[in-house]
């Protein structure tokens, strides 16, 4: 078989992997117009903030030991059957292939702004090398998980930082505003200021509310690179197996698909689900059909020190919901325990479990993930509050944090039910 996959970002790296790991003779040839190898971009705001070094950005380079075929610099310009046309500014070649993949990504969701200067972006290494040497007041624009955990380092590294938000939180799309609130007095207690429901229009002079700004972040989420696959005359809607055409496929942040919470099909763009998007993309590739079911949000994001994450849907998205917060420490305080906050959401008539969100210092990821086994189960209440958890003083609770956010959640239900 001859595959090509058009960007070598997560999603093309993991499918070029994933193939090779099964056959170990096709032709696999990946082309990126950038070249890079592959990094992650989450890492981005910690490079920023002189947490990570730049060489702990890159997470894979071992194109000729798994046998790919690397075409860095190339842009696709032509497609006619099964054959594709690249060019660079040096040369074209012309590509035959059995299947075509597209993970090109995203491209940051820029606004327009006249006499404005000094306007950055955080989306590629280059961005971030630029972002790093700088210094002053900075206006970041967009309160998601870029924003936030830029302003965090920024402020650490002794600048001034002002974050703007359009809606009425931070952190909109994955926390409920009581929630929302914890990220926001620990960002303020940082030394960040905050506007929430602020549209900013106008950047006359590098300019807002009547301070002057020498950089300007926008950082209001990302869009689809639909770009190429437009440009090559394809549709940029896919099917359930994720294909666009015949053999013709996409992964990554190219893919709408449903949100099995809420039942609407949109774009999630994170790294686990491309992953998991891959998985269906390679074994249509090597021939057993298989289709995207959808996905469920699960995202984590450490703000300064405190660790942010989210599972499922959020109250204001969810009809006939119940929710239940508990706060508590993580371990004995003596020990250096901090405090600690899980909120769970719930379908109050089938008690189905629909959403988490846990904010604190430690041990966030692994409760988060235990919530998303149980919501993709389908499990309720029930089953939360038969965990069996394991107990040391200077580690973890004697009750998980858990089983007494279940236990609330279950009192609220009960009551109701009288």
């Amino acid at each position: 078989m001859k595959i090509i996959i058009i960007g070598a970002g997560t999603a093309g790296i993991d499918i070029a992997r994933k193939i090779r790991f099964n056959d170990k003779n096709s032709s696999i040839i990946l082309i990126d117009n950038k070249g890079d190898d592959l990094y992650s971009p989450c890492s981005l705001p910690y490079f920023v903030g002189n947490k990570i070094n730049k060489e702990d950005l890159y997470v894979y380079n071992n194109y000729s030991t798994d046998n790919l075929i690397y075409y860095r610099g190339y842009e696709p310009i032509n497609l006619e059957g099964n054959i594709l046309t690249i060019s660079n500014s040096t040369s074209t070649t012309n590509l035959e292939f059995d299947n075509l993949v597209f993970a090109t990504g995203s491209i940051p969701n820029s606004l327009n702004f006249n006499n404005s200067k000094n306007i950055h972006f955080l989306k590629t290494i280059e961005d971030a090398e630029k972002l790093k040497k700088l210094k002053g007041k900075f206006l970041i624009i967009g309160g998601g998980f870029i924003g936030c955990e830029l302003s965090a380092e920024l402020i650490n590294k002794g600048n001034k930082v002002h974050l703007v938000e359009t809606k009425n939180r931070l952190l909109n799309k994955i926390l409920d505003d009581d929630m929302s609130k914890i990220v926001r007095n620990y960002l303020e207690n940082l030394g960040v200021d905050i506007s929430l429901n602020t549209q900013v229009e106008n950047l006359e002079n590098n300019s807002f509310d009547g301070t002057k700004f020498d950089h300007i972040v926008i950082t209001t989420g990302f869009i689809p690179n639909y770009k190429v696959i437009e440009d090559l005359g394809l549709p940029s809607e896919n099917d359930q197996f994720l294909r666009v055409r015949d053999n013709i496929y996409v992964a990554g942040d190219l893919v709408k698909s449903k949100n099995i919470i809420t039942g609407k099909y949109e774009y999630c763009m994170l790294a686990n689900n491309a992953l998991k998007e891959s998985e269906v993309v390679v074994n249509n590739i090597l021939g057993d059909d298989k289709y995207y079911e959808g996905f469920i949000n699960n995202s984590l994001s450490k703000i300064g020190e405190l660790i942010v994450g989210s599972v499922g849907g959020i109250s204001e998205e969810l009809d006939n919901s119940l929710s239940a917060k508990f706060k508590g420490k993580d371990k004995y305080f003596s020990l250096g325990g901090q405090e600690y906050t899980i909120k769970l959401i719930l379908d109050k008539n089938s008690e189905i479990l629909k959403g988490g969100q846990i904010i604190g210092f430690s041990e966030v990821a692994g409760r988060l993930n235990h919530i998303y086994d149980l919501i993709y189960q389908n499990k309720g209440i029930s089953d939360l509050l038969n965990i069996n958890s394991c107990y040391n003083p200077a580690v973890s609770p004697l009750q998980d944090p858990l089983v007494e956010v279940a236990k609330i959640t279950k009192k609220k239900l009960d009551y109701l039910k009288k």
